[in-house]
């Protein structure tokens, strides 16, 4: 299984800075492939992230939609579950919920890397290794007010820290908000901000709540079982065979 890899066959170092490559791009005239990013532990991969990811790409927003399963996260020890399982099963989720043409991917970026990158960190990794790529940030309303409260710790031998990482990605990036239960955003939003809304006139966003620690939590009850019909049956059928999510 294929991955959207950062740099496919070539050492995954820091990339070169990323405004000449973009310059040039941008000079050509040509159009740059939109993608959005959708970022996430995926942990498991639920049925509720592959139908958000279909939205996605279904708003005309984008062209194409990028899932990018997180790297390790040593703040965070109920993620114990590897990057190589989750970046698997978001394949496996991909791979039997749409076809070929729906562009729907998943990247490999962050496996690469000694723990889970910045959301910041990531973009400017991605716009350099793809500088004919437009990228844009999916985050839900729930998030909008934390932007700016955003930082980006260094990661010795892998990336530099970034002051001021939380305004600088607020006021430089693209993002796609989906609306989240609770979070209502009143006002316009930013010029960098659009809503990930259908493009059919009179369609509404379909959206399900459904959380990857609720299906931990049912697998780790009732067994692999305690989850069907809440993940894609391929995925479930990884759980079961590698006897993930025993421990919840």
């Amino acid at each position: 299984m294929a991955a959207e890899s950062s740099s496919a066959g070539q050492k995954h170092d820091a990339p070169p800075p990323p405004g000449a490559a973009l310059k040039r791009v941008r000079d050509s005239g040509k159009p740059r492939t939109r993608v959005a990013i959708y970022g996430g532990s995926f942990n498991p991969i639920t049925n509720a992230h592959v139908q958000c990811a279909a939205e996605i790409l279904h708003s005309g927003r984008v062209d194409e939609v990028w899932i990018v399963p997180c790297g390790a996260r040593p703040d965070k020890p109920s993620l114990k579950t590897s990057v190589m399982d989750r970046l698997v099963m978001c394949h496996l989720a991909v791979n039997t919920s749409f076809g070929a043409g729906f562009k729907v991917k998943v990247c490999d970026e962050e496996m690469h890397h000694p723990r889970a990158m910045p959301s910041l960190v990531l973009l400017n990794f991605l716009e350099a290794r793809h500088p004919n790529y437009e990228f844009k940030f999916v985050i839900g309303t729930d998030l909008i007010e934390q932007l700016r409260s955003w930082d980006a710790q260094g990661c010795p031998g892998a990336w530099d820290e970034i002051p001021d990482a939380g305004d600088i990605i607020f006021e430089t990036k693209e993002f796609l908000v989906i609306p989240r239960p609770g979070f209502e955003h009143s006002g316009e939003l930013p010029s960098n901000f659009e809503w990930a809304t259908p493009q059919v006139e009179g369609a509404t966003l379909v959206t399900m709540e459904l959380s990857s620690s609720e299906v931990r939590k049912r697998i780790k009850a009732l067994g692999p079982k305690g989850a069907e019909g809440l993940v894609p049956p391929s995925v479930l059928s990884h759980v079961e065979r590698y006897n993930l999510y025993k421990d919840g």
